[in-house]
């Protein structure tokens, strides 16, 4: 948003940070949307499985598990909560480099997990300088009512 505006962009695309390339390194080759599948709840799984220690049982099996886990005191779910939360907040750092907004909105399945945001926040203040940060409110509905928000805003547009 800008001045109460909705930016679309030239593909539609304004505001779809995770879709920038990834991995970023010396050794690396980025891959289209590489954010988006890093920051995935399935990418954040593999990580999990792969750092889980064999003493603590088996990982969890979903992110909604490992958010549960996490919201009960589990010291190995938490971490990675945490270190997802972190990745996602270093990220923010790089919107807020770019376009400075007094809000950041958090989206998705994981992002908008209550749990995220105080690690977002600190790494936010750590990295940058104190922006608001919250989930959005939506929830699962978010994509289908900005879709739908799309369609009559457009279909209003054309008949004016």
């Amino acid at each position: 948003m800008l001045d109460g505006q909705l930016l679309h962009g030239a593909h539609g695309a304004t505001g779809e940070v995770s879709r920038m390339p990834f991995p970023w390194g010396e050794n690396e080759s980025p891959r289209r949307a590489g954010l988006e599948h890093y920051l995935g709840s399935e990418a954040l799984l593999e990580r999990c499985a792969a750092a889980w220690p064999a003493s603590a049982g088996p990982p969890p099996r979903d992110a909604k598990a490992l958010f549960e886990a996490a919201a009960r005191g589990d010291v190995h779910a938490r971490r990675m909560v945490d270190r997802h939360a972190q990745d996602i907040g270093r990220l923010a750092v790089g919107v807020l480099s770019v376009l400075d907004p007094g809000l950041i909105v958090l989206g998705g399945g994981v992002g908008q997990n209550q749990l995220v945001l105080p690690e977002v926040q600190r790494v936010l203040r750590s990295l940058a300088w104190d922006t608001e940060v919250t989930v959005g409110a939506l929830g699962d509905r978010a994509t289908v009512l900005g879709a739908v928000h799309l369609a009559i805003s457009r279909a209003l547009n054309r008949l004016a």
